[in-house]
């Protein structure tokens, strides 16, 4: 479930980022935006995601760490219980 949750959350990331610059496009054919309102929505949007790709470097090491603790309690679980079967 929890690829799938964050699969699901970096999706609707993407998707908000489209909308955002879609919106403006969009809003600037009723009324005329500033100069630069998409530029300044682009570095925005930029910057956000340069932080979560930093975000998701730095912990990743962490995520694969946890992971590999698991892999080996429940290797020694699995050891202690044919020794005790035995």
């Amino acid at each position: 479930m929890w690829n799938m949750h964050a699969w699901f959350g970096r999706l609707l990331m993407i998707l908000a980022v489209i909308q955002g610059g879609l919106g403006l496009q969009l809003a600037n054919i009723y009324v005329p935006s500033p100069p630069g309102a998409l530029a300044a929505f682009l570095v925005v949007a930029l910057l956000v995601l340069s932080i979560y790709a930093g975000m998701v470097f730095k912990h990743r090491g962490r995520r694969s760490k946890r992971v590999d603790r698991r892999i080996v309690a429940h290797k020694e679980m699995k050891a202690q219980k044919q020794e005790q079967s035995r």
